[in-house]
């Protein structure tokens, strides 16, 4: 038996995966069209449970997205081991176009696939993407318990480093004192990341700049940790009160 006497679910034994999922992962349309128009099953996964789909957006193919897709590809289906989703895999690995034509498909903006995804964006910087999400009816206000420890989503943008993101999501109604388990703002993230220019982008936006944590620690106490100058220079400017046992 030859390759092309293959049925088009068998499963290849180097790769443990149909040749669907190997010819998606790639990005040979042509090969996906043909396996399709054979009767390839176009969910079925190999022992990694990646369906074609998941593989074909890990790697942001949208041409073979579409053929999928239009083969009846369900963009719902959690089964890669993780319980992750293919829109929440494109996300991850950056590919903007995948996941604007996934969410043509996987319509229900209150699904914890769309809350990791948009999450998975804010913390790559991906500005164009989280737009996306949002102007298509993603939440702002979920606490990540899957993506991070129950971080509502600006912190992701934070820690990520991303003003730009981080302005975005308070113009869309983020809440700028939100706290994560430590009892810190965004802003005292930023302080303990060194992270200047963020800094800023929540002074500027109103943040309380003497905030404090469940250990009682302020901005300023963090950003001289940092050793900033920058940052210590701008939150005195903001009124940040001076602590006796930091000194002046």
């Amino acid at each position: 038996m030859n390759d092309a006497d293959l049925p088009g679910n068998f499963y290849l034994v180097e790769g443990l995966a149909t040749p669907l999922v190997v010819a998606s992962s790639v990005g040979y349309a042509e090969l996906v069209e043909t396996l399709l128009q054979h009767g390839a099953a176009v969910d079925m996964t190999g022992l990694d449970c990646l369906t074609p789909l998941m593989a074909a957006a890990s790697a942001g193919h949208t041409k073979v997205m579409e053929l999928l897709l239009a083969g009846g590809a369900d963009a719902s289906i959690q089964r890669d081991g993780r319980g992750s989703t293919a829109l929440e895999r494109t996300a991850r690995w950056d590919h903007t176009a995948a996941v604007r034509l996934l969410l043509q498909f996987d319509p229900d903006q209150s699904s914890i696939s769309w809350d990791i995804a948009l999450a998975y964006a804010a913390e790559h910087g991906n500005i164009q993407m989280v737009r996306m999400f949002l102007d298509a009816g993603a939440r702002t206000s979920v606490k990540y318990a899957r993506f991070r420890p129950r971080l509502p989503l600006i912190f992701c943008a934070v820690d990520g480093d991303h003003p730009d993101v981080v302005s975005l999501l308070l113009e869309r109604g983020e809440d700028i004192e939100c706290r994560d388990v430590a009892a810190a703002t965004p802003l005292i993230h930023a302080a303990k990341m060194g992270s200047p220019k963020v800094l800023e982008m929540l002074l500027r936006h109103g943040a309380d700049v003497n905030a404090r944590d469940r250990n009682d620690r302020s901005p300023l106490y963090w950003g001289r940790g940092t050793l900033e100058k920058e940052m210590v220079d701008m939150l005195l400017e903001y009124g940040a009160e001076l602590e006796p046992h930091l000194g002046s």
